[in-house]
């Protein structure tokens, strides 16, 4: 399947290939996508909720909505159901109203299919071969990640006096943090998982001395992240020569290597930057919360 057919599929559930040897197989090939998907977004979401069980400061999902967006281009809008019901159930299992999950839940699979209808409208390309293709999957996913985060604001502000999460009074604040967050979810893995391919990494392998020198850097950055504090005392004046440094791994990757290793080296490093935070560790150990989701975003 084309690239620029990826999206096409969101109206409809994905075609079954000329090549399945028969529509039970297809049937099974769908039942273990959308198994997938729910069990992928269920633990994504259950690990980012999990840090203040765990000694944790915050709770930090956002890796959940870069998952659905790409599974609802890529195999159809029938994948809203697990994504719907993984949420649900991540609701439910943190002690949260039965109502209030059922209803709460739509806003993800809601804000999916507007940013993906807004790519479809604006002739977005999956590749991500022409300038536009980038700012126009950031505006998409910045009104569509707008619109789930603001049904479930709206659900549990409306059934919750205080914010479940923290034991704090709603504010204008929870609302941007619950879009920034699936915002940044859908911009750190929706492009990587749109545009993945079976010979996304071919250039790693056909370049092994640039991609042990990167994979050193990567490693560096990574241990910087975590092991500041020990480093040296003045730790706090390295976050934004570290964050610097990061972007322009990134960037030279995408240069070197393509799209797709570029992506994956910025997913591995936001990993890092995300436990940090959540655990008050690292190069965001003292950081106000604030400030620190503001540098994390």
């Amino acid at each position: 399947r084309r690239s620029s057919d990826l999206l096409m599929s969101v109206s409809t559930p994905t075609e079954i290939s000329s090549a399945s040897p028969s529509a039970r197989t297809g049937a099974l090939i769908s039942v273990a996508r959308a198994a997938l998907v729910f069990a992928t977004i269920l633990a994504v979401c259950m690990i980012g909720i999990a840090p203040p069980n765990w000694a944790g400061r915050i709770a930090i999902w956002m890796l959940a909505s870069g998952i659905a967006l790409a599974a609802v281009a890529r195999w159809g809008a029938i994948q809203c159901l697990p994504v719907y019901c993984a949420n649900v159930v991540v609701d439910i299992l943190y002690r949260r109203a039965p109502l209030v999950a059922l209803l709460a839940a739509f806003g993800l699979p809601a804000g999916v299919l507007v940013t993906l209808w807004l790519l479809r409208r604006w002739r977005f390309d999956a590749r991500f071969e022409r300038s536009r293709d980038l700012p126009l999957f950031v505006a998409a996913a910045l009104l569509g990640m707008g619109v789930a985060a603001a049904w479930g604001f709206f659900i549990y502000s409306t059934y919750y006096t205080v914010d479940p999460m923290d034991n704090t009074t709603w504010t204008l604040l929870d609302l941007v943090r619950w879009w920034s967050n699936d915002f940044m979810g859908v911009l750190v893995l929706g492009p990587l998982l749109l545009a993945l391919r079976w010979r996304s990494f071919e250039t790693l392998r056909a370049q092994p001395l640039s991609t042990l020198a990167c994979l050193m850097v990567l490693s560096a950055l990574i241990a910087t992240l975590v092991l500041a504090p020990q480093l040296w005392p003045t730790y706090e004046f390295a976050r934004s020569p570290i964050m610097l440094a990061s972007t322009v791994l990134v960037a030279m990757t995408c240069l070197r290597f393509g799209l797709v290793p570029a992506l994956t080296a910025g997913l591995i490093l936001s990993a890092a930057a995300i436990s940090c935070l959540a655990f008050d560790a690292g190069l965001f150990r003292g950081i106000a919360l604030l400030p620190g989701l503001i540098c994390l975003w």
